[in-house]
């Protein structure tokens, strides 16, 4: 059955370092209302679009430029089926800086009204200079990290469809809203994460 209302989808971008090295980040969500239901590959389509324009326009100057889009993936947990793959062109646009180590990276920590459940968004790697001195994420570093993780807090749209991050649990039931987003200052590890899993 296609995608419909309050459906929750696993949604996987994923990006290339160098041509090689695989990133890829996960995001649970709901989907809300728009053209695009009943059509899995339209639905896939404007969420990346979504992500491109909305959400990853914060943080994409913070990416280096061997950084490459490559697809995105999903399942839908509460028809229990597999999406449609389509392509995504969310590449980094910073050319004068070296890239971070592949496992750092920047990590926001949403928080809900239910104790000992939080959602995390990890982010692919930044460039060297997004890095201040101290260790920590620089003040224009945390600027599009704040910015980023405002907009996890509503509900983002485009033409076609209208979304919302949740957090809720592996198989997709229990979904709440985060009512914060905590951005965590200084760059962080992400390991033992496969496509498909996290929250």
């Amino acid at each position: 059955m296609a995608a419909g209302v309050g459906d929750i989808v696993r949604f996987a971008l994923r990006w290339f370092v160098d041509g090689s090295d695989e990133i890829i980040n996960v995001h649970t969500l709901r989907l809300l209302a728009g053209t695009a239901l009943g059509d899995d590959e339209a639905v896939m389509e404007a969420i990346v679009d979504i992500m491109a324009n909305t959400l990853y326009d914060e943080v994409d100057q913070l990416m280096p430029n061997n950084v490459t889009g490559f697809d995105a993936s999903g399942i839908n947990l509460t028809e229990l089926e597999v999406m449609p793959p389509v392509a995504q062109t969310i590449d980094g646009l910073e050319a004068t800086s070296e890239s971070l180590a592949r496992q750092l990276t920047a990590l926001i920590c949403l928080n809900g009204n239910q104790p000992r459940r939080q959602g995390r968004s990890y982010l692919p790697i930044f460039c060297e200079q997004s890095v201040a001195d101290t260790g920590a994420w620089s003040s224009g570093t945390l600027s599009g990290l704040n910015a980023y993780a405002a907009l996890l807090l509503a509900p983002m749209n485009n033409a076609d469809l209208t979304i919302e991050r949740v957090i809720c649990h592996p198989d997709g039931t229990a979904p709440f809203l985060p009512t914060a987003a905590l951005v965590i200052t200084s760059p962080r590890t992400q390991r033992r994460r496969t496509e498909g899993f996290g929250s």
